[in-house]
């Protein structure tokens, strides 16, 4: 493992192995390329309007979404009471 890359933080949620008398620690920290993902959705829902792409989140993931936050929303009201 690339010593230039651990996170003392993964320690606290990381899977031990054990191997006889000592514990190892085993992650892994997968590389993540930096992006605007606001600025991909509004590019693909620019070009799925203009019929050149299918939309990446379609209407009924978006109703799901919206189902899901208003029960969120629900519960939170409901125990402030």
């Amino acid at each position: 493992m690339d010593g230039s890359k651990t996170n003392p933080a993964a320690i606290m949620s990381a899977p031990l192995k054990s191997k006889g008398k000592h514990r190892q620690i085993f992650y892994e920290k997968p590389e993540v390329k930096k992006q605007d993902a606001l600025k991909m959705e509004l590019e693909n829902f620019v070009e799925s309007v203009k019929g050149k792409e299918k939309p990446i989140v379609d209407g009924k993931a978006g109703r799901d979404a919206l189902d899901v936050a208003m029960r969120i929303h629900d519960k939170i009201l409901e125990d402030l009471h």
